[in-house]
């Protein structure tokens, strides 16, 4: 399976996963944040190949209103803004209440130092920029795949999905395959 069909399906999967649950109506969403116009545009072109819906935000205020609004998985941000820097979307107003949005910082210098100060104060990761798209392939998977990992270990979800699991358990015992 290449990387493309297994993100699509990933996706498909988050989709129906949290329409289930109620937390989006239909698509997981992601953030591109940057002041930058060319780097917004790059990375929201890779993201429409892969057939995943993208915001774009150039200021912090922005980026809050969305992630307020919208359940977003993965934001895409630049270092600094004209009013804040990333640092600022990593405050509790989060894409879900109680839980820090997953940032990727795109940065064109990775500094190990930078890079490791970013990595404790919460990012999910940094990539080099101008982005490849593999690279950004890569991390809406790995942004998915935590995902479904938070909500396998999320005690509520575990619990809606416990009626589903008991009918499905039902109906093959009455088939006779138990």
């Amino acid at each position: 399976m290449d990387v493309l069909t297994f993100a699509r399906d990933a996706r498909a999967w988050a989709v129906e996963l949290a329409a289930l649950e109620g937390k989006m109506e239909t698509t997981w969403e992601i953030l591109v944040a940057s002041p930058d116009l060319e780097m917004r545009r790059s990375i929201v072109t890779i993201l429409t190949r892969l057939g995943v819906d993208a915001i774009c935000a150039s200021t912090v205020e922005q980026c809050r209103e969305v992630l307020a609004k919208n359940y977003v998985g993965l934001v895409f941000s630049d270092r600094h803004f004209p009013d804040g820097t990333y640092l600022d979307l990593l405050a509790p107003a989060g894409s879900t209440p109680g839980e820090k949005p997953r940032i990727v910082l795109t940065t064109y210098c990775i500094d190990p130092a930078e890079y490791h100060t970013a990595r404790l104060s919460g990012v999910f990761e940094v990539i080099s920029s101008p982005c490849h798209s593999t690279a950004v392939e890569w991390m809406v998977i790995q942004a998915m795949r935590d995902d479904r990992k938070r909500r396998r270990q999320d005690p509520v979800i575990q619990s809606a999905n416990v009626p589903r699991m008991a009918k499905a358990k039902a109906a093959a015992a009455f088939a006779g395959k138990i």
